[in-house]
């Protein structure tokens, strides 16, 4: 049996036509998926761009405050020696007061003792000056006393 030509060519373009939707219907479906990747690949370059810029803006803050450290560090050095100094310097002032401390001791005792010196000397000049012959013993115990003696 033979197939009439025309039912063959029917069927060959009936097949034809399926085929030819098929593959449109699959086209339309692919590019759909290609567009909706290519928007998904453009965000995703997109938000990469962003990260990179932000990765940038915080590597110059890094290195900001890297800087910033450094100073403080140097700032700290500097202040460590003054402290160093000044400790020294606290510790040769303290030296110094203790060696004034002594003096001025040694000034009070000696004020003491020239007090005491001075009112045995008012004393001695009160006893002169209640005698008969005040006059010229007074002026005798001035001139002594003027010349650093003692009466």
């Amino acid at each position: 049996m033979a197939l009439d030509p025309v039912i063959v060519t029917g069927g060959l373009s009936l097949a034809g036509t399926v085929l030819v939707a098929w593959l449109g219907f699959l086209n339309a479906r692919l590019s759909s998926a290609k567009t909706s990747e290519q928007a998904l690949i453009d965000r995703l370059e997109k938000r990469i761009d962003q990260l990179d810029k932000t990765i940038a803006n915080q590597d110059r803050k890094l290195a900001l405050l890297e800087q910033k450290n450094d100073a403080l560090e140097k700032e700290n050095d500097s202040l460590k020696e003054r402290v160093r100094v000044l400790e020294k310097d606290g510790a040769a002032a303290e030296h110094h007061n203790l060696r004034l401390a002594a003096t001025i001791q040694q000034l009070q005792q000696e004020k003491d003792a020239l007090n005491r010196e001075n009112g045995e000397l008012h004393s001695q000049l009160a006893a002169v000056a209640t005698c008969g012959t005040q006059g010229c013993q007074m002026r005798d115990m001035a001139r002594q006393l003027a010349d650093g003696g003692t009466v």
